[in-house]
């Protein structure tokens, strides 16, 4: 399973700790594989520079986290021009992601995104008769995969213990903990 995810899903775990968010991307990266494009890395650090300057500063650090303890893979931006798959959208900002999105190369099973944009663009993409992955909003991922409400239920446990500046600490608890659930898939 490959999953790909916006930069309102590392916003949230990141800046405000989502449980569920959190969940989201360590499930996925220990059970499939998880992306995040540069475009997404780029956009959550200038909202970090603007809106909450003060973890802007660990914020590399929880990417170089995510990447070596979890696999968590960085894949390069694409930005050849594609006059279709702009049409789709909206926000012409989002249109790396949707190129990374159709890259056959990396041929993702989910793109989980807040995105209204994103949302509603699946709607165009089913009416078109493309289906090639699933864009979809956090708590439907989650209802596929019933023990991300576990594994969520354990971070919001632990909570307290963490904060930007002790990823490592809970790091080995938490993946025994993910480990420990058996992954099952409800469609």
């Amino acid at each position: 399973m490959k999953v790909l995810i916006d930069a309102n899903i590392l916003l949230s775990a990141y800046v405000f700790r989502s449980t569920v968010e959190r969940a989201v991307i360590l499930f996925s990266a220990t059970y499939g594989e998880l992306y995040i494009t540069k475009h997404v890395i780029e956009e959550v650090e200038l909202v970090l520079k603007e809106k909450f300057p003060a973890k802007a500063k660990f914020f590399p650090e929880y990417i170089d986290f995510l990447s070596k303890n979890h696999g968590v893979n960085i894949c390069q931006n694409l930005n050849q021009e594609n006059e279709f798959l702009a049409s789709l959208i909206r926000d012409k900002d989002d249109i790396p992601i949707l190129l990374t999105l159709f890259d056959t190369k990396l041929n993702p099973d989910f793109y989980i995104t807040k995105d209204k944009d994103f949302l509603a663009l699946k709607a165009k993409l089913n009416k078109l008769g493309i289906s090639v992955f699933e864009i979809i909003h956090p708590k439907y991922f989650k209802r596929k995969f019933p023990y991300i409400d576990e594994l969520s239920n354990k971070l919001k446990d632990n909570k307290k213990l963490i904060d930007n500046k002790s990823f490592k600490k809970i790091n080995d608890s938490l993946v025994s903990l993910v480990k420990l659930i058996p992954i099952r898939r409800i469609d």
